[in-house]
């Protein structure tokens, strides 16, 4: 009976290693795309906001007062 769980435990052990492995694996697939997906977001919010931002701003302005001038 003692020799019976030291025949398995190699086994459970591993299978357990693989897991936990597995587990982080997809775990940083995970973290990596969502971080990916984030910044993805706000560089497009940002680029969105600066030409939003552009378009209201003084800058556009002294384009056209500028261009007008020329």
């Amino acid at each position: 009976a003692t020799h019976f769980p030291a025949k398995f435990a190699p086994h459970i052990s591993l299978s357990i290693n693989g897991f936990v492995t597995e587990t982080i694996v997809f775990f940083y697939i995970c973290l990596n795309l969502f971080f990916r997906n984030l910044w993805l977001a706000l560089a497009f919010s940002a680029v969105r906001f600066s030409v939003h931002g552009i378009n209201r701003s003084d800058i556009h302005l002294f384009l056209r007062f500028f261009s007008l001038n020329a």
